[in-house]
């Protein structure tokens, strides 16, 4: 790999960083605190800013180069929400299941 080339670590939350609806082990936060204070770090999740915050801590979120939460559809960077998308199932769909 290129030295001059710029990483950008992106990871799961529940079952990478967290067990399914955890809090992160102070081990694992330790490191991933060193490695977000290098490179630009991200975490993707399913949830809720306020779960992440809740699963990796208020400190860690804060030094997030990015955060996609609700499955991407909520982005965050700096904490501020950047960008949401929206999206209602049709009728039919909602009536299938």
């Amino acid at each position: 790999m290129l030295k001059d080339k710029k990483l950008h670590f992106i990871f799961d939350v529940d079952g990478c960083l967290t067990p399914k609806f955890q809090v992160i082990q102070e081990q694992l936060h330790s490191i991933m605190m060193k490695l977000s204070s290098r490179h630009p770090v991200s975490i993707v999740t399913g949830s809720e800013i306020s779960n992440s915050i809740s699963q990796i801590g208020e400190k860690l979120v804060n030094n997030l180069y990015m955060s996609f939460n609700c499955l991407g559809n909520a982005i965050y960077q700096n904490r501020r929400l950047i960008k949401q998308n929206f999206w209602y199932p049709e009728q039919s769909l909602i009536d299938l299941l």
